[in-house]
């Protein structure tokens, strides 16, 4: 899953950005242009970006920066504890607020062979 500062994380694994939506979880310009060409790219390739419900992660602008450029998202809860196993519950409420379709969501059909 992508986090730009897994090291920052709480003991729970969770992000500061995700405990505290006005925080800046881009350090400086250099890191948003980094994280800028990290969605490009996946969008140029047609990757999904995972959210991942356990951490919290990607922070909300840069999943908002993201659908703006058009990429795919995958769901996921990179449960590390049975009671979290299918927590989708973060991500899907990011994208839901955001108007992202269904369509542009990772599902099973979209595997190939």
């Amino acid at each position: 899953h992508f986090a730009l500062f897994p090291e920052q994380a709480d003991a729970t694994g969770i992000s500061p950005a995700a405990i505290d939506p006005t925080s800046d979880p881009e350090p400086d310009r250099l890191a948003r242009e980094w994280l800028d060409a990290t969605i490009d790219l996946c969008v140029r390739h047609d990757v999904a970006i995972e959210l991942n419900s356990k951490s919290r992660v990607p922070h909300r602008q840069f999943i908002e920066r993201a659908a703006e450029r058009g990429a795919r998202f995958s769901l996921g809860s990179d449960a590390h504890h049975l009671e979290r196993a299918g927590d989708i519950g973060f991500g899907r409420a990011i994208l839901h607020e955001l108007g992202v379709g269904t369509d542009r969501v990772l599902s099973g059909k979209d595997l190939k062979g």
